[in-house]
């Protein structure tokens, strides 16, 4: 996998689809399963599978970005050739807006200069364990200039709405790339990730914006009429984030052993920004169930399918429900707190009643204070 770059870029970098969770963080920064953030996962997988040339394409509020991944060396991506490169995005100069195609243009630089000649292209707000290798191996066997993956997903409750659908014909050739707006039961479901011949990729990336018939990389492919597409199925679990909800969901999506096998424990496992915290400390009056319980924990109150994260204080009486506390989060003596997600360092004080729904979560703003 020497000869193929790594490319980690989210779809919407500026869109505030996450309520007050992304005010500070772009979307991939964001806490995930305990002790991770969202990203982990992309970069992890692409360090697994022996991709040493990585450029994560950076959102908003880029320092909690350089904080966590800096040079990429708890992947083991900090090298003195190749190596993780964190590039800013760019802007449509005339709309002043994020345009996918212009912020790869604009670093096009980076891709002419290196030596590798393909491209694999993640977006890490879809979280799976995708067999890098295996899928570069059937890109290069069939001579494709642009594959595609996806996976065969059923959403009978509406789960996916608005994931993009691949559009094949009768004989399985790829003809568009759509939106699944839930008229189907099981669709093809493209998981965001993707290989491309280089050069392809700058031609692409250079006329969509010389003609300006393009905003994105799937406009620009699908502009070009001679391209050699082929698509790939993958079978592993995918938990695909694209909003409030959907993060909520995933995150106790993990307290389902067979999802959190599938995600956490599969190859190598999963590299975060190592942190030296004392194991979590469970009081005389904790009542934990079903729940991830990260490191550096004070629990004396009761818990309950929930997440929480690390350096969390639960108090005596207090109940958690259904919910994920962020790092450092204080819930103190006999609060309440169900179906939410308390940001990191917030503070909910004695008694106080926090709840929301399974499917309008009530938030908690980093660093606040509830109180009544």
């Amino acid at each position: 996998m020497k000869n193929c770059i790594g490319i980690v870029k989210s779809p919407d970098l500026l869109a505030n689809n996450y309520s007050i969770l992304t005010k500070n963080r772009p979307d991939y920064m964001l806490p995930y399963g305990g002790r991770y953030r969202v990203v982990d996962f992309t970069l992890s997988n692409l360090s697994e599978h022996g991709i040493e040339k990585v450029l994560v394409y950076a959102g908003l509020n880029i320092r909690s970005t350089l904080d966590h991944i800096a040079s990429g060396k708890n992947w083991g991506l900090d090298r003195r050739v190749d190596g993780l490169m964190i590039n800013p995005p760019g802007y449509d100069r005339f709309g002043n807006t994020e345009s996918q195609l212009m912020t790869l243009y604009n670093s096009l630089r980076f891709f002419k200069d290196a030596r590798q000649e393909y491209v694999y292209l993640t977006n890490p707000m879809v979280i799976t364990r995708i067999d890098i290798t295996k899928a570069y191996k059937e890109f290069i066997d069939n001579d494709y200039d642009v594959m595609f993956l996806y996976r065969s997903q059923k959403d009978l409750e509406g789960d996916f709405i608005n994931a993009r659908n691949l559009i094949m014909d009768e004989d399985g050739e790829l003809k568009n790339v759509g939106l699944h707006l839930g008229t189907e039961d099981v669709f093809n479901m493209f998981v965001e990730n993707m290989f491309i011949k280089k050069d392809v990729f700058i031609d692409v990336v250079t006329k969509g914006i010389e003609r300006g018939n393009a905003t994105t990389l799937i406009d620009a492919i699908f502009s070009e009429p001679n391209l050699k597409l082929g698509t790939l199925e993958i079978f592993r679990h995918v938990e695909y984030i694209r909003d409030l909800i959907s993060f909520y969901k995933s995150n106790l999506n993990l307290l389902n052993y067979g999802i959190y096998a599938d995600l956490m424990l599969a190859g190598e496992g999963i590299r975060t920004k190592t942190k030296d915290e004392p194991s979590s400390l469970y009081l005389e009056d904790n009542k934990a169930s079903n729940s991830i319980v990260a490191n550096g924990c004070i629990i004396n109150g009761e818990v309950e399918n929930s997440v929480v994260f690390r350096g969390a204080k639960i108090g005596k009486g207090a109940i958690i429900k259904n919910s994920i506390i962020f790092q450092k989060a204080v819930i103190e003596e006999n609060a309440v707190v169900i179906n939410a997600v308390v940001d990191k360092n917030a503070v909910i004080k004695e008694g106080v009643f926090v709840q929301g729904s399974s499917n309008n979560p009530y938030v908690v703003e980093k660093n606040m204070v509830v109180e009544k």
